[in-house]
């Protein structure tokens, strides 16, 4: 008998405990589902005083940090959201980002360091190796290539939480983490494990700095940037379709570009990071590898590197004009779009002859 009400007892108390959790569980998110959406407003309204290609955590990240979570304690007791007081907390956002962007960084490091080891018998530094040209990041969910740090940490997907629907396993949140997914769509800094090292790109570019006559294990993106290498792919070099021809930053892309007269190029789009599209003149694109299994790149010399440069911008520039390019922006209003529509947008809105100052845009490539 005393076993019986025992049980009862333990029953009784587990079902008070779910109820208890439920009820606090419930009151938190009707308390987040007021106090998030004046956090988001403070942060992008203080994000509007910096560059627009400042690298910063999101409104969870900073929801998460400690800081935060003080103010939103004491607003808890109190029972009151007041966005001055999130005006306070603004002052602790260089300190917020700098804590996110080592927590982050360390983890990327981490992420690269043992594929790189398993791929390569040299000896790469832990301290230096995000800013090595050989180090590159895809997303899985969106399928970008040649992400590069610190750009990387801006990449959209990387807060992303997959839904019920994609292949993606969906990754066990905790009860804020969920609120914070739920009402702002945003989970922690590549939680999901979207954002991968890039091995295959590696070692493209490996053989694409050891073409250039620099060492891979030292050879920054800074400095591959300075030498502006352009490599020819040989493998598919044909004579009627013409050189393929491409610069070394697509060279982890390389296996998807077109044939064109002279020079050619098709390279991924990625934000924040972006690589180009080069369109073929045929009204039917011919994708060069389709029957070339491994792919021989050769280094231009000077002069007909020369030459290839400048139509390798042109097509840059005339990706930047098509109508699906979203990756500009007005520095005076943060207007995104393409390089025609922002043109008109600025000549219209702040090209005056009062104005001698030349409005600009940007690109958000970090």
């Amino acid at each position: 008998m005393r076993i019986g009400c025992s049980k009862l007892v333990e029953e009784i108390t587990g079902t008070i405990t779910e109820i208890k959790k439920t009820r606090m569980n419930n009151e938190r998110g009707e308390f987040l589902q007021q106090c998030l959406p004046v956090l988001k407003t403070v942060v992008e309204r203080h994000l509007k005083t910096l560059p627009v290609n400042a690298i910063h955590p999101s409104v969870g990240e900073i929801f998460n940090h400690p800081i935060t979570q003080g103010f939103i304690t004491d607003m808890t007791l109190d029972l009151v959201v007041v966005e001055e007081r999130f005006d306070v907390m603004i002052h602790a956002f260089p300190i917020i980002t700098s804590r996110w962007k080592t927590r982050v960084t360390k983890h990327l490091t981490e992420l690269v360091m043992p594929k790189i080891v398993r791929v390569s018998n040299a000896r790469y530094d832990p301290t230096t190796v995000l800013d090595l040209v050989v180090t590159t990041f895809k997303c899985t969910q969106c399928s970008a290539h040649g992400l590069r740090y610190p750009g990387v940490l801006m990449h959209p997907c990387a807060i992303i939480c997959p839904s019920s629907r994609s292949y993606a396993i969906r990754p066990r949140l905790s009860v804020d983490e969920g609120f914070v997914e739920k009402i702002l769509s945003e989970i922690s800094w590549n939680t999901a494990k979207m954002i991968q090292f890039d091995t295959e790109g590696f070692r493209k570019l490996v053989l694409a700095v050891n073409a250039s006559g620099m060492d891979p294990v030292v050879c920054t993106t800074a400095e591959m940037g300075d030498l502006d290498p352009v490599f020819e792919c040989v493998s598919c070099h044909k004579e009627r379709k013409g050189r393929a021809v491409l610069s070394w930053s697509s060279v982890v892309s390389e296996r998807n570009h077109y044939y064109v007269r002279v020079f050619c190029i098709l390279r991924l789009i990625s934000p924040f990071n972006q690589l180009y599209h080069h369109f073929s003149f045929h009204k039917r694109p011919f994708f060069c590898h389709s029957s070339v299994e491994k792919h021989e790149l050769q280094l231009l010399n000077d002069d007909d590197a020369q030459s290839a440069r400048p139509r390798l911008e042109e097509e840059r520039q005339r990706h930047r004009a098509l109508n699906t390019y979203q990756n500009m922006v007005c520095v005076h209003c943060r207007e995104g779009g393409n390089l025609i529509d922002l043109m008109k947008h600025v000549s219209k809105e702040y090209v005056t002859f009062s104005s001698p100052k030349s409005p600009r845009l940007t690109n958000l490539e970090i």
